[in-house]
């Protein structure tokens, strides 16, 4: 695999919102967490129901104009826009095939 492949997720993680991106090198998983601003209990607040809030959560996203889309017409964006930094980073190496 030469080229990165990128996917995103919505994610929860210490009550908080991220957007999660995942990228594939070519011996390297790269998973990045980008802070939203957004608790979980605020998704709560403004949904129907915990179950509702739940299933948006590890859903896929894509990003268009700056911002990032659910499959349903959400649209979510980062705490400081395009200037957000990752709150974590965390590198896994790919076995290689034989």
């Amino acid at each position: 695999m030469d080229e990165e492949q990128e996917f995103f997720t919505l994610v929860k993680r210490g009550g908080w919102l991220y957007v999660k991106s995942t990228a594939f090198h070519v011996d390297e998983q790269v998973t990045r967490w980008w802070p939203t601003g957004i608790s979980f209990k605020a998704l709560l607040q403004t949904s129907s129901s915990e179950k509702e809030a739940r299933a948006l959560l590890n859903a896929p996203l894509y990003r268009k104009n700056g911002f990032f889309h659910d499959y349903d017409g959400r649209r979510w964006h980062l705490r400081d826009g395009c200037n957000t930094k990752t709150d974590f980073v965390e590198w896994t190496e790919l076995r290689k095939e034989e």
